[in-house]
């Protein structure tokens, strides 16, 4: 028997203004300043991994040549590669002092990776046309959970995690449905674009889900306690909020628009 976690409220992509007010104040002035604080370039990472992965390899060719690891010929020959790379141009002192610097990842962002996303927002993002943006922006916000998106779907004994309820999410009991018959709630919605150069189909996400629960059409005292207790029940029998077939008109058919017309399959 199911349960679903329920998405309990939107998550909207900025607007097309909000994202404007944001790369002129705050997003564009950073990128621009870590850029000038950090002048590296496309060559300085490419070196910095290439030191990175000469040291590696000549532990690899060490322990190789002491007979305690197998390597294949192409292996071995793309080890000796890098190392011939690296000692035909050794790399400066400064080089090998910052290499690890740049690409070191312990539990903040590399360096490397700040670098690039800056350079992206200065070259790519901050120079996009609002009609660009807005088709983008419109692409994530079909791609998030909206408010009564069905999320996931687990047994009855199944206990949710602590970040699994209000004020994100809520849960829907359904004792007297099957898993099997609960999981084409959490289909998601695609849609074909045609074919690729094999011939194969392209799909593309039109919505997160094909599903959605109208909460905001529940009765008023459903409603609410989905909000504030963040659980109700459907079923047939025993405590429940709505019955089968009362909750069935909640269940829309994005797609197709239409409602469902059963809940137990039948």
């Amino acid at each position: 028997m199911a349960q679903i976690l329920v998405k309990a409220r939107n998550n909207p992509a900025p607007t097309l203004r909000e994202w404007r007010d944001w790369v002129e104040s705050c997003g564009l002035p950073q990128a621009e300043g870590f850029l000038l604080e950090n002048p590296y370039t496309e060559y300085d990472f490419f070196r910095a991994h290439a030191i990175f992965r000469y040291s590696d390899c000549k532990a690899i060719l060490d322990e190789f040549d002491k007979g305690k690891v197998e390597l294949k010929k192409d292996q071995l020959d793309w080890i000796n590669s890098i190392i011939s790379e690296i000692e035909n141009d050794p790399p400066t002192p400064i080089e090998v002092e910052t290499k690890l610097e740049l690409i070191k990842a312990d539990e903040k962002p590399s360096i490397e990776n700040i670098w690039r996303d800056s350079k992206y927002m200065v070259d790519v993002e901050s120079k996009k046309t609002d009609e660009e943006k807005i088709r983008e922006l419109d692409q994530i916000n079909r791609a998030r959970y909206q408010k009564g998106y069905p999320v996931v779907v687990m047994p009855d004994d199944h206990i949710w995690g602590r970040m699994e309820g209000l004020p994100d999410f809520f849960v829907v009991k359904m004792p007297g449905v099957k898993i099997e018959e609960a999981k084409k709630y959490i289909e998601e919605c695609m849609v074909f674009t045609g074919l690729d150069k094999e011939g194969r189909p392209i799909m593309k996400m039109q919505n997160r889900r094909k599903w959605k629960i109208e909460v905001d059409e529940f009765p008023r005292e459903v409603g609410d306690k989905a909000m504030t207790v963040g659980e109700i029940t459907i079923n047939d029998s025993g405590l429940k909020d709505l019955t089968l077939d009362q909750a069935k008109q909640y269940f829309h058919d994005l797609v197709n628009d239409v409602r469902e017309m059963s809940l137990d399959g039948k």
